[in-house]
């Protein structure tokens, strides 16, 4: 019998991920390597993201489709300042190619993201009317190194 993964199990997974993430975002950070701090920062934003993206059967599988489901997280809550945060992110994964942010900017970067995933964390759950398409099903959880 083939047993998928609920919504809420793939949400709780990229809550996981997106913590993980941002604690090696500061590692990373501490040890001078602005470029992966930069990205695993960004990284662990939209993580949180697709968590809320999951539990709302909306598309989160690629950068168009992360900025459709910050503004319908922004509709849904009038939480503008994910568009600020948001974009701040934008730039942090453009540093991780352009390498053209000094070490104060990615941690304020850093900071900033941390904002971002505690505005994630204090969405209420779905009201249960959801403009997009159910959610794409997974046979199994993607090994994203959060396993020992």
């Amino acid at each position: 019998m083939t047993t998928y993964a609920t919504p809420s199990e793939l949400a709780e997974e990229y809550r996981q991920t997106g913590s993980r993430y941002m604690r090696q975002a500061e590692l990373e950070f501490q040890q001078g390597d602005l470029l992966q701090a930069s990205e695993k920062a960004w990284g662990a934003a939209t993580q949180h993201l697709m968590a809320l993206a999951v539990l709302r059967g909306l598309p989160h599988e690629s950068h168009r489709e992360l900025r459709i489901a910050v503004n319908h997280i922004v509709s849904e809550t009038d939480q503008r300042r994910i568009y600020e945060l948001f974009a701040v992110g934008e730039g942090m994964h453009a540093n991780f190619y352009e390498a053209w942010m000094p070490e104060e900017a990615v941690s304020a970067g850093i900071q900033n993201m941390k904002e971002l995933i505690g505005i994630f964390e204090v969405v209420p759950p779905p009201n249960g009317s959801s403009p997009g398409r159910p959610p794409r099903s997974r046979l199994f959880f993607r090994d994203r190194g959060d396993n020992p």
